[in-house]
This record gives C-alpha cells, sequence and structure tokens, in this order.
C-alpha cells in the first residue's frame, strides 16, 4: 500500500510541477519508511 501512496504522490508532485520536488519525495520517502518498514 505504501507503494501505491507514494506513486500518487509522484504524479501529483509532476501535475503541481514543483521546483523542490526531489526534497518532497525525499521527504516523503523518509516518512513512508519510518511508517512502513519496507
Amino acid at each position: 500500500m505504501c507503494h501505491q501512496k507514494v506513486t500518487k504522490m509522484e504524479q501529483v508532485v509532476q501535475v503541481l510541477n514543483w521546483r523542490k520536488w526531489t526534497q518532497v519525495l525525499l521527504e516523503l520517502q523518509r516518512v513512508l519508511n519510518k511508517y512502513c518498514k519496507d
């Protein structure tokens, strides 16, 4: 399920086309890693 959430977030990031998408994804991965220990 974590992977699905990441995919959705990736799509949102692409749509918004943030300039700091890298930082967002990195932080998101950290949070997900904490909640769902892959």
